[in-house]
């Protein structure tokens, strides 16, 4: 089938040559000659744009992939990020544990220093207090 093809279609290129030939030397066309010129013209450009067709479904698949491998890599990118972040999320709780903790610690010794400072400030004045009595 594709011998028949290419047969067919050299004949053809043969003949619209020589219609050219015919043309470009003032000889009068028959309007089977114009046919055959106009078939062979639209011929053409339907190859021309076949190819440009076929060229553009090569690019588009080829950005279609390219699209693709973006949103796997975005997609990997939001995940090792998402999980850098509740890393660090994680950490901070900690820190944020630890330091109430210790606020706590801190807390309870002040209050029981103070608890003994308010101890002493009454043994003082009781002392204090008793020898101004004395007195």
């Amino acid at each position: 089938m594709q011998v028949a093809t290419e047969v067919l279609s050299k004949l053809l290129s043969e003949y619209v040559s020589s219609i050219v030939d015919k043309a470009s030397k003032g000889g009068r066309l028959t309007s089977t000659d114009a046919v055959i010129l106009i078939a062979a013209l639209t011929q053409r450009e339907f190859e021309d744009l076949s190819k440009k067709l076929d060229d553009t479904n090569t690019r588009i698949d080829h950005l279609e992939r390219r699209v693709e491998q973006v949103r796997v890599e975005v997609l990997q990118r939001i995940s090792d990020v998402r999980a850098e972040l509740l890393g660090k999320i994680e950490d901070t709780n900690k820190r944020i544990d630890d330091t109430n903790k210790r606020v706590d610690e801190v807390k309870a010794d002040l209050s029981s220093k103070i608890t003994a400072l308010d101890k002493k400030v009454d043994e003082v004045k009781a002392d204090l207090s008793s020898k101004i009595t004395a007195l």
